[in-house]
């Protein structure tokens, strides 16, 4: 059951159009993709957790 449920993990991709809505909301917890010189992706751009639970941390106190 385990293995199951790790198997369907990989599996599972992100809801693009909620994705989306919160970049157009937040855009500020969220990183740019990287690109190297020859114009190839390196690191794909995503929403920032660390950042946005320092902020939930800060709002907290």
């Amino acid at each position: 059951m385990l293995k199951d449920n790790q198997k369907h993990n990989e599996s599972v991709a992100p809801n693009s159009a909620f994705l989306s809505e919160l970049q157009r909301a937040l855009p500020e917890f969220f990183t740019a993709d990287r690109y190297n010189e020859q114009g190839e992706l390196i690191a794909k751009g995503g929403f920032d957790l660390a950042k946005f639970l320092s902020l939930s941390t800060i709002m907290s106190t």
